[in-house]
Parts: structure tokens; C-alpha cells; sequence
């Protein structure tokens, strides 16, 4: 077990970015908006806590949040462990696609917050955006009755907004309303948009049911968060930061570290954009 002694820098200046660990590029999907773009050898890296914890502590600066991601982070075996010694730095989050949550849950902290990306409603939906068998689909709704089960602690769900008219504001509401969800965020596309009318249209269509919704705030410390309440559920629209200025994208956003621990400050959103993430 990693158990590091070394001292972290003091009097670091804390930044408003958030940190982004890969801490695998392994994944049971294959998504066609991976958001993976750093590495393209899919499935042989599994990063080491030690060299993590190492380019955390070595960077110059303090990170608001750090989030657990990949590939499929769960994939990795020792999770708890990332979990654990990364809270030194900074609280820690998980976003994982959840087909393996039932088999992790007990080793995952339970003041770790897990975000769950949804990736359709049907089995059609969810097989044509992540290529994978129809019974994907099917597993991963089994695996949204643990967020329902447990609820002392803290599920978030992920919802891309598609530039589709099949896509419907109202229609994931009530999905993701369905496994009690605390919060449910609704993400602008990073990525090519075909249709941008069709668009435009359905990020409106959750941008004015936020802004018509008495407890709607924004972000004191982001842009790109528009936020209401809605009962006991949280939705928010997460705006890519793309879509400000260069003042805001260097002031904002994330910062990735690689499963090598190699350390990236800012994505290339036009090699993103034009040619998307593999």
C-alpha cells in the first residue's frame, strides 16, 4: 500500500481549475465521444498512486476538486486507494459509466461523491452512442438501482446534450428522476455537432427551464454552471468552456494528469472539435 510521507508544498496558491486524474485509459465501452484524447493506446494503461500522488504534490499551484476518471476508472483495482490518498490535496469525486458499481461500491469511500454518465433511455440509444451489445444497456439499468438503495450517499448523473430531435429535455429528466439522483448535470458537446439548429434548441430547452425556476443561481466560482432546484434534486447545465473566451478557459476548466502522471494544463479544443477524441 502507498503511503507517502513527503511533505506538500505550503502556501501554494489555490487556482479555480479543477483536476481531471486518468487514472486508467481501460474501458468495458466504446464510446464515440470518448473523452479521452490524451492517450490513443485504449486499454493498456493503469496508472500507479505513487507517481499521481507525486505530480499532485509537485504541481505549483492548489486544484479546487479532484475527479477519478478514465477510460473507466473502476477498472481499476485499487480505487479505494486513489480515493483515499488523494483527499490530501483536495476533496475527490468519481465519474464512471457504472456498469461495475455493484462490484466497487463497498470499497469506495462513502464520502466519495460517484457521478454516473447516462448514455440513453433504451437499449438502442445507449448501444448507438457507446458500440457495445444491446445487454450493456440492461446491465447498467440494474446497476442504477444501488443509487437507489443507498441513499446516505452521493450519486450525481451526467446527461450530453445530443444534436438530435429524438433527444428530449423532459424525457431524461423523468429517467434520471426515476433512481433518485442528488444532482443531474446536463453537459454541452464537446465535439462535432451535426445538426446545430436541433441543438441550439434542446441546450435552450434546459437552459430556460433552469432560468424559469425561482431557485435558479449561477456558479459564484464558474461560468459555465447555470443551477436550480427542482424537489429534493439539483440540475445543473455545464456549459464546455470552449464556448468563452480565452480569459475564462485559462482561468477555469480542468487540468488532466495523465496515467503516467504526466501533466496536461489546457486541451487543444480544436483538435478535439474537428476531429474528436480518437
Amino acid at each position: 500500500m502507498f503511503n507517502s510521507k513527503a511533505k506538500i508544498k505550503s502556501n501554494r496558491k489555490v487556482i479555480q481549475k479543477k483536476l481531471r486524474v486518468i487514472i486508467t485509459n481501460s474501458c468495458n465501452l466504446n464510446c464515440k465521444d470518448c473523452f479521452n484524447e490524451w492517450n490513443p493506446q485504449r486499454g493498456k494503461l493503469f496508472a500507479k498512486i505513487q507517481d499521481i500522488y507525486s505530480a499532485i504534490r509537485n504541481l505549483e499551484y492548489s486544484v479546487l476538486s479532484i475527479k477519478l476518471t478514465g477510460g473507466e476508472p473502476l477498472l481499476h483495482p485499487d480505487i479505494n486507494e486513489f480515493c483515499k490518498q488523494l483527499e490530501d490535496f483536495a476533496p475527490v469525486s468519481i465519474t464512471t459509466n457504472g456498469l461495475l458499481l455493484s462490484a466497487c461500491i463497498d470499497t469506495i469511500p462513502v464520502n466519495i461523491p460517484v457521478t454516473i454518465s447516462l448514455y440513453g433511455k433504451t437499449a438502442l440509444e445507449f448501444s448507438n452512442h457507446t458500440q457495445v451489445s444491446l445487454i450493456y444497456f440492461y446491465k447498467q439499468i440494474e446497476q442504477l438501482e444501488i443509487v437507489k438503495s443507498n441513499p446516505h450517499r452521493t450519486f450525481f448523473a451526467n446527461i450530453i446534450i445530443k444534436d438530435s430531435s429524438s433527444w428530449n429535455f423532459s424525457d431524461w429528466l423523468e429517467f434520471a428522476l426515476n433512481f433518485k439522483f442528488k444532482k443531474v448535470r446536463f453537459l454541452t458537446k464537446l465535439g462535432a455537432i451535426n445538426d446545430k439548429i436541433i441543438y441550439q434548441n434542446n441546450v435552450e430547452s434546459v437552459e430556460k427551464f433552469i432560468l424559469s425556476n425561482p431557485t435558479c443561481y449561477k456558479n459564484y466560482y464558474d461560468p459555465s454552471t447555470l443551477s436550480c432546484r427542482y424537489g429534493d434534486l439539483e440540475i445543473q447545465l455545464i456549459r464546455q468552456y470552449y464556448e468563452f473566451d480565452l480569459a475564462v478557459q485559462k482561468t477555469y476548466g480542468f487540468i488532466w494528469i495523465n496515467p503516467n502522471g504526466s501533466v496536461n494544463h489546457e486541451p487543444n479544443f480544436d483538435i478535439i472539435i474537428n476531429n474528436g477524441f480518437k
